[in-house]
């Protein structure tokens, strides 16, 4: 079973290319690709 969790899931992206992180996907200002970073998933 997956334990309960209280908080709230955030949507975060980070880019890989320069670090920067931002609540908006799309491209970084770098030009590098967003990626969503928020509740980790199972693997």
């Amino acid at each position: 079973m997956r334990p309960e969790t209280d908080h709230v899931e955030e949507e975060v992206y980070e880019c890989f290319e320069c670090g920067r992180r931002t609540d908006s996907p799309g491209q970084c200002e770098c030009g590098g690709e967003l990626l969503h970073i928020g509740h980790s998933r199972d693997l």
